[in-house]
């Protein structure tokens, strides 16, 4: 998609009743009838015209984005931690981050940055201390993983338009960060 948009693919009849749900505002069976906590997560025309159009591209960009990301676990896994994925999963590769050693994360992305490749952290904090989480329970006051790789990881460029020439470049570079 070119913005907002996604879906959720699933067998479980009970699963998809809650998924529509939650996708409007968390509807009951009536307009109204608010039965959870939901979100506004419906698609506007221009997105779902889009989308429509993207469908047609969808296996062969899912099958570049496992290419890329299979690149960069074979260049970059001697160098550092690389996402592991299940053989019986099919992962849609919207992010491949790895994760930074001793704290320089901040370092090797603005030497990359430099390079021209954009690495980027998309999620500074993690879930159980944003402000809209306060409230909710949780397992322990601290969740340690959580907060340590908030600091640790790098989001790599991931799309299905990057080149074998880009995906060399990209790699070079980080293996001469690290």
């Amino acid at each position: 998609c070119y913005g907002d948009g996604g879906a959720i693919f699933t067998t479980d009849k009970k699963m998809g009743s809650l998924l529509r749900s939650l996708r409007n505002h968390g509807c009951g069976t009536h307009r109204y009838d608010y039965i959870h906590i939901g979100m506004n997560s419906r698609l506007d025309t221009l997105q779902a015209a889009i989308l429509l159009e993207k469908l047609e591209i969808f296996p062969q960009e899912l099958k570049r984005r496992q290419e890329i990301a299979t690149f960069y676990t074979q260049a970059l896994q001697n160098y550092v931690p690389t996402p592991t994925v299940p053989a019986h999963i099919t992962h849609a590769w919207g992010l491949y981050t790895i994760t930074c050693p001793d704290n320089r994360r901040e370092a090797i992305m603005q030497f990359l940055h430099q390079k021209q490749i954009p690495a980027n952290v998309y999620y500074h904090k993690p879930l159980h201390l944003q402000p809209a989480y306060q409230h909710f329970p949780r397992a322990s006051e601290k969740l340690k993983n959580a907060e340590a790789l908030c600091h640790q990881v790098l989001s790599l460029p991931m799309h299905p338009y990057l080149t074998n020439d880009q995906l060399e470049y990209i790699t070079y570079w980080i293996t001469k960060a690290l």
